[in-house]
């Protein structure tokens, strides 16, 4: 009895050993990435964000470096379908989740305290502190803002800081290889969910035409932006890996089809910009030229044909995109209703989500600057615009090919945002944080490396 009560121990911490290798590896990345489809597909949220609790919670506990938490951080949301009921169980199953997340968070930072490790404060953590303070102040004296969105916003925002805190804290080894990952796992998220909405939608056209592909955590717009990083990630893993090229170079086809089945038809023209840049670049820096060359080429014919093919033989989709095309005419009403009424409170605008003058309806501008302008005013967009430089900064420091790639990402981000509401699609915008963080990563690992006379790999 005394030799089986020994290795039941060992057996479990044999596990646990095993367990924790597959959280810090790329597999959990796949895994993690499956699950949360397959809760979307399931309508089965409450049970996603209970492993999310819980999981979080032993991350928190158990692990040295708190890597597989970006994972956690950027799919949180995608599980989110919108249908699923609200009820009292999912309440005390969400309640119970945060009590031990809370813990498993302030066993970790007061372990900070035990081993006397400096907090790192970051490069970033200031400017979005002064970005935070842009939105507390949103709406300021404007009689029409409802301040119960205020809570809504300051949470967002403190997770925005949150999340940079721990990459900031609790990882240290470089996250570029993993961040594309990550990218290439939201991807298969999004094809799974659309495979699943263009099956369960009966009329795809009218629907399209009136809510667009709404997946529920995210539509259209933001559908199409996720696809575009995507190909720029994995061409970047393309250029560097001859090893899995073929694999790379297909990821980023698929991610193509994806750009074009969210029907977001003023995404086109800006993601064939960015992705040719990202091509071009990618080929310039690519260790085996010629596959990369030729696989490019080979999957570019083929994609050509399947879209020659869906527009012979399926030709409502080229008269469904002639509709969309022409129903982009109200943004114009909705910009000079932004501008009217940033005359009216020109200096802490309106607050995020006020309500219109004439249309009692909740106003999302597709512009970022005016979308900035229109609910904090000229003090949030000067505070704003310090927060943008700081990232510009962060993102030019010690340039190297990942940072490339990485600005060409966030600049078809900002240019989208132009046209569109990107501004507060919160997955997508935790995302462009992580890509932010990588390079800051990038940026201190090879500070070190320098002061070493070494040079980090690119």
């Amino acid at each position: 009895m005394e030799i089986q009560t020994k290795r039941e121990p060992q057996k479990v911490f044999k596990l646990k050993k095993q367990f924790d290798v597959f959280l810090q590896s790329d597999w959990f990345i796949l895994a993690f990435a499956f699950f949360t489809a397959i809760c979307w597909v399931l309508k089965i949220e409450y049970v996603f964000y209970l492993l999310v609790g819980v999981l979080s919670t032993y991350l928190f506990f158990s692990q040295n470096s708190l890597k597989p938490m970006l994972v956690v951080f950027a799919y949180m949301f995608m599980a989110y379908s919108g249908k699923d009921a609200w009820s009292y169980m999912y309440f005390v199953f969400y309640l119970a989740c945060g009590i031990f997340l809370a813990t498993g968070i302030i066993y970790r930072f007061y372990m900070l305290y035990v081993t006397k490790t400096k907090f790192k404060q970051g490069k970033f953590l200031i400017p979005m502190l002064i970005a935070f303070l842009a939105v507390i102040l949103g709406g300021l004296g404007y009689s029409g803002y409802n301040y119960t969105f205020h809570i809504e916003l300051i949470s967002v925002s403190l997770l925005f800081v949150f999340i940079y805190v721990i990459a900031t804290n609790f990882i240290q080894e470089d996250i570029r290889s993993y961040l594309c990952k990550i990218f290439l796992g939201a991807s298969i998220i999004l094809v799974i969910e659309m495979v699943s909405w263009f099956l369960e939608t009966t009329n795809v056209s009218t629907e399209v035409v009136q809510n667009g592909v709404n997946l529920g955590w995210i539509t259209g717009p933001g559908i199409a932006m996720i696809f575009t990083i995507s190909v720029i990630m994995m061409l970047y893993k393309a250029s560097k890996h001859a090893r899995y090229v073929f694999y790379y170079a297909l990821m980023a086809t698929l991610c193509c089809f994806g750009v074009f089945l969210s029907y977001a038809t003023n995404v086109f023209f800006i993601a064939g910009v960015a992705m040719f840049f990202a091509w071009v670049f990618g080929y310039i820096k690519a260790v085996k030229k010629n596959q990369y060359l030729g696989l490019s080429i080979g999957f570019m014919v083929g994609a050509i044909s399947v879209f020659a093919f869906i527009l012979i033989f399926r030709p409502g989709v080229l008269s469904l995109y002639k509709k969309l095309f022409l129903s982009q005419e109200g943004y114009f009403d909705e910009y000079r209703m932004a501008i009217k009424m940033i005359f009216e409170q020109p200096l802490f605008g309106c607050g995020f989500f006020a309500e219109q003058v004439d249309q009692n309806v909740l106003l999302k501008i597709c512009d970022t600057p005016l979308q900035i302008m229109f609910s904090t005013g000229i003090i949030g967009l000067i505070l704003f615009c310090y927060y943008y430089y700081s990232r510009f900064k962060i993102q030019t420091e010690y340039f190297s090919k990942y940072k490339m790639f990485a600005m060409i990402a966030i600049v078809v981000f900002e240019f989208y945002g132009l046209i569109e509401n990107m501004f507060l699609v919160i997955p997508l915008n935790i995302l462009i944080l992580l890509v932010v963080v990588s390079c800051e990563k990038e940026t201190s690992i090879a500070e070190k490396l320098h002061n070493k006379g070494e040079k980090l790999n690119v």
